[in-house]
């Protein structure tokens, strides 16, 4: 699925923080989206491509409550696996970075801080991260930081 890796990281089972970027800063279509693992590679290398195939499938997993279905496609999944799906049928380029982060503790810390430097050098309308941009306007909007 990816059209370049850049791994950055010693181990494979160490946290990161991953970028995956559809296509080059000066398309049109150009999107990037700022994602962490706490093991390492194998979220960003063998689940979104997983994920994104099962999104073309339409196959999902469902989403249960006290045994009842609640729902059966995550919200987080109308963001990032649609455009990467349409990305691999327009044969865009999709890169991938791997960012080693010192502690898993530092996560949180890492991905919001490599967003905000995203988004100041493409600005927010570049971003698939819809969550994390509304947790921060939300955190700022209510005064914390």
């Amino acid at each position: 699925m990816y059209t370049e890796i850049v791994d950055n990281t010693q181990a494979k089972n160490l946290p990161l923080v991953y970028t995956i970027e559809i296509g080059q800063p000066e398309d049109e279509f150009y999107k990037f989206y700022i994602g962490k693992s706490s093991k390492g590679h194998n979220r960003p290398l063998k689940k979104y491509p997983k994920n994104v195939s099962n999104f073309e499938s339409n196959i999902f997993r469902k989403s249960y409550k006290n045994g009842k279905i609640i729902g059966k496609r995550p919200a987080w999944r109308k963001h990032i696996h649609p455009v990467l799906s349409k990305a691999k049928r327009m044969s865009w380029a999709i890169k991938l970075t791997l960012d080693p982060v010192d502690s898993i503790y530092e996560l949180d810390v890492f991905e919001q801080l490599k967003l905000n430097i995203m988004i100041k050098k493409y600005g927010i309308d570049k971003t698939l991260n819809i969550q994390l941009v509304n947790e921060t306007n939300h955190a700022k909007s209510n005064g914390k930081r």
